[in-house]
C-alpha cells in the first residue's frame, strides 16, 4: 500500500463509522469543525487523485470521495461534484470514466446504507452519468462499470419509476446494455 492510499484510507476512516452515532459525530466534525478552505483543498486533492495515473490510488480516491460526497450532498455543500463526475464520464479517458463510475457506485451504496432522503435533483445528477456510461457502447468495460454503479442507484431512483416516461427510459437503457 502506498503512502497516498494509506492517507486516503485514514481520512476515509476519520469521516465514516459503522455505528450511526459515531458516524453522526464524524459527519458533524467535517461539517462544522473543518474550515471551508481546508475542505476545498481536500476535495480538490481527492478529485485530482481520482483523475491520476495510479489505478489503486484512483480506487482509494473513489472510496474517500464517496464518504465526503455523501456528507456534502446531504448538506448541499459541494454542488460542483456531480456535474464534474458527469463531465468525466462523458469526456474522460477510459480509466477516468471507470474511476468516476466507481465513485458514483460507492456514493449510491453509502446513501443507500445511511437511508437518507436525497433530493430528486441529486438523484438525477447521480443517475445521469451512470446511464451515460451504460450507453457508452464503444467500451464494454465502461458499460459494465456503469451497470455495477446502476444497481445501488435503483434504490435512489424510486421516483423515476413512478413516472412512466422516465421508467421507460431507464428500462430501455438497461435492456440496451444486456
Amino acid at each position: 500500500i502506498t503512502a497516498r492510499q494509506l492517507a486516503g484510507v485514514v481520512l476515509k476512516n476519520a469521516l465514516y463509522a459503522k455505528s450511526r452515532g459515531e458516524y453522526n459525530k464524524r459527519r458533524q466534525r467535517w461539517v462544522n469543525a473543518i474550515p471551508a478552505e481546508i475542505k476545498g483543498v481536500v476535495r480538490q486533492a481527492v478529485v485530482q487523485t481520482l483523475q491520476g495515473e495510479d489505478h489503486e490510488a484512483r480506487r482509494t480516491a473513489a472510496s474517500l470521495l464517496s464518504k465526503i460526497a455523501v456528507i456534502d450532498i446531504l448538506t448541499e455543500s459541494w454542488p460542483e461534484l456531480l456535474p464534474s463526475l458527469l463531465n468525466i464520464v462523458q469526456n474522460g479517458a477510459k480509466p477516468l470514466k471507470l474511476a468516476a463510475l466507481l465513485a458514483l457506485q460507492y456514493i449510491c451504496e453509502d446513501l443507500q446504507t445511511l437511508d437518507e432522503d436525497v433530493s430528486e435533483a441529486t438523484t438525477d445528477a447521480i443517475i445521469g452519468p451512470v446511464v451515460q456510461g451504460m450507453r457508452d457502447t464503444s467500451d464494454p468495460d465502461v458499460m459494465c462499470a456503469a451497470a455495477k454503479a446502476f444497481y445501488p442507484c435503483v434504490s435512489l431512483a424510486g421516483k423515476h419509476f413512478e413516472n412512466k416516461q422516465q421508467r421507460d427510459w431507464l428500462i430501455n437503457t438497461i435492456v440496451q446494455c444486456a
